[in-house]
């Protein structure tokens, strides 16, 4: 049985309210990893899953010191738990771009795509090691997080390589889009290589979309509302990096990057601006289900 078009976007507009209900719930808690022992609840997550589909077959253990390896040798990161009931449900890190001093993971794939971002003064940052065995609810919490950290960070955009059956969902839901032509093969997998595809999260322009074509609980669970994780910006682990970040970008010479040696760090923002300012930028349309 088949429903009007109006039908099916009256239900998916209510799905999407249930989700973000359920995202409210005091029992999800998100922290940051800070010691080895948290480092290894995530890692023990990301591993859960790829373990379970197959994607790799090596041991825990060595699956861990390999990848923190890794992640200790990046100058700028942040690896983010989604807690529901005290049992971690999802998990993700952001790598802070760190220009031509380190090589982001994506660029691995697309170096030419990652070095116009750079050259065209994008602050950019990568979006690796996602994982999530709960409902939605807590992927979309973790979200949330990751829009407000990268924008804390002074970031405009976030990149991730996300496999070609998943862009669907992460464009239609998290606004990402794909910037690249290539479909690439990510071969450091058992058995079959995964197609992957760069997607780019415009954090600027993701608002004006949210608001335009979601309902307004939508847009305002991601850019408006309050959460208790929202006190981890003034944490150590963010003022660290913001000014680990101020002295690499302002050692750069201008021409290599204007906007990063000449702008402030926390320059004026259209998310800090008063409806009517934002509305006289934007002027989009709210979706409703009306």
């Amino acid at each position: 049985m088949s429903f009007p078009k109006e039908d099916n976007k009256r239900r998916f507009y209510l799905d999407i309210l249930k989700i973000i209900k359920q995202a409210k719930r005091e029992n999800i808690k998100i922290s940051l990893a800070k010691k080895d022992e948290d480092y290894r609840l995530g890692f023990s997550l990301i591993y859960e899953m790829y373990y379970n589909r197959k994607l790799i077959t090596t041991s825990f253990e060595d699956f861990l010191k390999k990848n923190l390896t890794k992640l200790y040798n990046y100058p700028n990161k942040i690896m983010i738990l989604v807690k529901r009931n005290k049992k971690v449900t999802a998990t993700a890190t952001l790598l802070i771009d760190n220009g031509p001093l380190y090589s982001l993971p994506c660029e691995f794939l697309y170096k030419n795509e990652v070095q116009y971002l750079r050259k065209n003064n994008k602050r950019i940052t990568e979006v690796v090691r996602l994982a999530s065995i709960d409902n939605l609810e807590s992927l979309f919490r973790l979200f949330r997080f990751l829009y407000k950290s990268a924008f804390r960070l002074n970031c405009s955009d976030i990149l991730c390589t996300i496999t070609k059956k998943h862009f669907y969902f992460y464009k239609r839901f998290f606004f990402f889009e794909n910037i690249s032509k290539k479909v690439s093969f990510y071969d450091h997998v058992c058995f079959a290589p995964v197609k992957v595809i760069l997607a780019k999260l415009d954090i600027f322009s993701a608002r004006f979309k949210c608001f335009e074509k979601f309902p307004m609980e939508y847009y305002n669970f991601f850019f408006e509302d309050k959460f208790p994780e929202d006190n981890l910006f003034d944490s150590d682990i963010f003022h660290e990096i913001i000014h680990k970040q101020k002295n690499i970008f302002s050692s750069y010479p201008a021409n290599i990057s204007p906007y990063w040696s000449s702008q402030d760090f926390y320059p004026p923002c259209v998310f800090q601006a008063s409806n009517r300012e934002y509305l006289s930028i934007a002027k989009p349309r709210r979706a409703s289900l009306m």
